[in-house]
């Protein structure tokens, strides 16, 4: 239908089919006829249009007045907007004798049927509102989304599914794959066993039996292999399911078999390890254990964040903290384990007996104890302590021992991390007196401090062992020793790292008024102190038994003698034999410095290996001292001046050359450097020769870290 009006007023002339020819007609060129306006077709039909296609049609207005017509609206006044868009071409004029065109595009959303209206707005005095209507179906879409070569409109039954489509294959899943509407019989799986008869369910209205299904004690084939097989011994333990074997996979569960601590229910009594022959809640195969199975009153005490009080101290119930577990420990089992957590305000004080405190999980991480505020963890005046797997921090004490103190008592520490303690005096993490500090399994020490002596630990009058510890940042920056100081006593450290300590003597080490030690096979690295020994400082060393030897001392400052060892006080002695030092720098005298200020005939410095120092002199012995220097290598030192021996002869066996070393580099970074001897280097069997030097496999000293007695 189209509607025609002239300005004349005569208004209603309706024509059918003629009328649309004229419109395109017009459109194509052919003028209108004079004084009409005419708007058309007035019903837009498109038919059938796929899901995610779309179709378009066209109303032609055509303005053969001879005065222009504004085109005022184009607006859907009934249906989906989404469904039907409605493009005017942003005309809003048709001039005198021309042509415009309104263009409808249907997008189906489903498939179903749609339907709408737009009304046409001019300001033609006699034409007025001009109504469209619109319908259209959605139909199936004919585009192939799963990209087998079928889409909706060719009868895909899934488009999302590229296995699924007319003519395919039946695959064993449940479903129409070829899209005939029917799904086989034998794709179902009518008992839910996640198995269908196409994938060998023998029975799909039992959910016992499919393929893979454990036996049963029934008499049927529960696993689908053709026999009911349910009496076999399948792990050759003598015992089938049905004689009640609860692992038929597993060799060590069966009825009756002794329970061992190997994770297998061994005795299929339901639980795995459950060994506990005297009923006190604590098995022998825990990670606590018991100490006495046979009984019931000796067992550890177990201690949780999240434990009470009134706990029994088993894993089942742990108390709430290692106070209290201390009460509870009996004469024979002397351990309390904790659970993983950490514990606020531990102050524990020891005075006798024997007791080991550690973590559960054998991880010092997972276990954190921070300590009371203003005080150490524990305080032992007496008796034997060892601390295993836990981490200290936190502890604040004005006296010696910021997380630790032990006087005239004995102390373990095994895989132990202590870091940010301090202390107003000495030993920034640990101090011990008159006693034993052994150490064990690397323990850690970062970031403590003390306000004299040990930034880290002060041993004083005690005996030490400490086998692989690390030591980094600490700090006694008035004081001796920036991670350790052992003042008296004896003392065997060996094995360890001491990186970026500081103090203002001894960076790393301080040794004091003791002779009785051994230091071997550590890494100093990068250590400083204000005044001498950017490294080790030994003061007033009065034993030619104590020995410094196989250690790697790199790039260590001293603000005075000494950037990697100075020894110092009024006299010493001591050996310092077979050490390699690199990228040391002192201020005063000497990579080595000996500057006692006695004779320090003691003081046997043999068999090192210098390069790349930075100071006056490689090493340097004062001039009143008659130490002995023999077998030294000193190369690339800074200065050019290798030995300054106060005015005194140098020995000829110490020497200026090229020591050969693997590679050495000026970066301050240690980490960069192999500091073994090439296998040209002279100073492979030039050291001291004599047969208590000899290296290991008993030919002539090496001199540096690699040779002697001590070498690994």
């Amino acid at each position: 239908m189209v509607y025609t009006a002239g300005r004349d007023g005569n208004m209603g002339r309706v024509w059918w089919g003629s009328a649309l020819l004229l419109a395109v007609a017009c459109k194509q060129g052919t003028a209108p006829e004079i004084g009409e306006l005419t708007i058309g077709p007035t019903e837009l039909a498109f038919g059938v249009v796929g899901v995610g296609s779309s179709a378009s049609l066209d109303i032609t207005l055509d303005n053969g007045d001879a005065t222009d017509v504004a085109l005022l609206s184009v607006t859907l006044t009934d249906g989906d907007s989404d469904v039907f868009d409605i493009d005017k071409h942003d005309v809003s004029t048709v001039t005198a004798g021309t042509s415009a065109v309104v263009t409808v595009t249907f997008w189906p959303e489903d498939e179903q049927s749609y339907s709408g209206q737009l009304q046409i707005r001019t300001d033609h005095e006699d034409l007025g509102n001009v109504s469209v209507s619109l319908t259209g179906r959605g139909g199936p879409s004919d585009a192939d989304e799963d990209g087998d070569g079928y889409s909706l409109a060719d009868g895909d039954c899934d488009d999302g599914n590229a296995d699924i489509h007319p003519g395919a294959d039946e695959i064993c899943d449940g479903r129409d794959s070829n899209c005939d509407g029917v799904t086989p019989s034998d794709e179902e799986d009518t008992d839910g066993d996640r198995y269908r008869v196409c994938q060998g369910d023998c029975d799909d209205n039992n959910n016992t039996r499919y393929p893979g299904a454990p036996e049963l004690c029934d008499g049927l084939d529960n696993d689908c292999d053709g026999s009911a097989n349910e009496n076999d011994d399948l792990d050759s333990d003598g015992y089938s399911i049905c004689d009640g074997d609860c692992d038929d996979n597993e060799g060590r569960s069966y009825p009756n078999n002794p329970e061992t601590c190997d994770g297998v229910d061994n005795d299929c009594d339901g639980s795995a390890d459950n060994i506990d022959a005297d009923g006190d809640g604590h098995s022998v195969c825990s990670a606590t254990g018991d100490c006495d199975d046979n009984d019931p009153n000796a067992y550890p005490i177990t201690v949780s964040p999240t434990g009470s009080a009134t706990g029994a101290g088993t894993d089942a119930d742990p108390v709430d903290s290692i106070a209290t577990a201390l009460t509870m420990l009996d004469t024979t089992c002397r351990l309390v384990s904790l659970l993983p957590g950490t514990y606020s305000d531990v102050s524990e004080s020891w005075s006798s007996g024997t007791v080991t405190i550690g973590g559960q999980t054998g991880d010092p991480d997972d276990v954190i104890l921070e300590a009371s505020a203003y005080s150490r963890h524990f305080t032992v005046t007496g008796g034997s302590v060892v601390l295993r797997e836990l981490t200290l921090t936190g502890g604040d004490s004005a006296e010696d021992g910021g997380a630790v103190r032990v006087t005239n008592g004995a102390i373990e520490l095994n895989r132990i991390v202590a870091h940010d303690n301090v202390s107003a005096l000495d030993g920034g993490a640990v101090a011990v007196l008159s006693g034993n500090l052994t150490m064990r399994r690397g323990c850690r020490f970062e970031n403590n401090q003390a306000g004299e002596d040990g930034g880290a630990i002060q041993v004083d009058a005690a005996t030490l062992t400490d086998n692989g510890s690390i030591y980094v940042s600490n700090r006694a920056p008035a004081g001796q020793g920036g991670a350790l100081s052992v003042n008296g006593g004896a003392a065997t450290v060996e094995g360890g790292e001491f990186r970026s300590n500081t103090a203002d003597e001894g960076g790393a080490v301080a040794i004091l008024n003791t002779g009785d030690f051994l230091v071997q096979r550590n890494r100093i690295f990068s250590n400083s102190a204000t005044a001498d020994g950017g490294g080790f400082s030994f003061r007033d060393v009065n034993d030619l038994a104590g020995t410094v030897r196989n250690n790697r001392v790199q790039d260590n400052t001293a603000g005075g003698m000494g950037g990697g060892a100075a020894f110092v006080g009024y006299n010493g002695a001591l050996q310092f034999v077979n050490n390699t030092l690199t990228g040391n720098d002192a201020v005063g005298e000497g990579a080595i410095a000996v500057a006692v200020a006695g004779s320090g005939a003691g003081i046997a410095v043999a068999s090192n290996v210098l390069e790349n120092n930075d100071g006056p002199s490689g090493i340097y012995v004062a001039p009143t001292a008659t130490s002995i220097v023999l077998y030294n290598t000193v190369y690339l030192q800074n200065s050019g001046n290798p030995f300054e021996f106060g005015g005194n002869p140098v020995d000829p066996s110490n020497v200026d050359r090229n020591p050969q070393l693997v590679a050495v580099s000026d970066n301050q970074n240690p980490d960069d450097d192999d500091l073994h001897l090439q296998g040209s280097s002279p100073e492979i069997d030039s050291g001291v020769p004599q047969a208590t030097f000899n290296d290991l496999d008993g030919s002539v000293n090496d001199r540096g870290w690699t040779g002697g007695p001590g070498a690994q």
